[in-house]
């Protein structure tokens, strides 16, 4: 398992609450109480995440509040940033164990035919 900020952490929460649609678009970005609660976090830690956030276009501040930028692109990219990460993730593992890319897939098809 790959380490991950606190900070990371938290973009990493928000993103896939909006990959699997549970926050949408102009959805008010939760309160820092929250994340200092769920992350056991300093407040900096968060505004750090959601300036990351912010700079990746997935969120931005109005006058009153954060709020969400949810449209097909943001979906998109984030989908493939998770994905690549994962794919990556597992492929170290699986090289960890000794076995290679070709092994790997042929494990990954084997487990595709068998859950249909």
């Amino acid at each position: 398992m790959t380490y991950r900020t606190k900070q990371e952490e938290i973009r990493d929460f928000i993103a896939l609450e909006i990959i699997s649609g549970k926050l949408k678009d102009g959805d008010k970005l939760y309160a820092k109480k929250f994340f200092t609660n769920k992350f056991k976090v300093n407040p900096s830690y968060v505004d750090q995440a959601i300036s990351t956030m912010i700079k990746a276009g997935f969120v931005y501040e109005a006058i009153d509040y954060y709020y969400l930028i949810v449209n097909d692109d943001i979906i998109r990219r984030l989908k493939d940033e998770f994905s690549n990460r994962f794919i990556n993730e597992f492929l170290d593992n699986m090289n960890s164990l000794g076995l290679d890319f070709d092994e790997a897939l042929r494990l990954l098809e084997m487990r595709g035919m068998a859950n249909g």
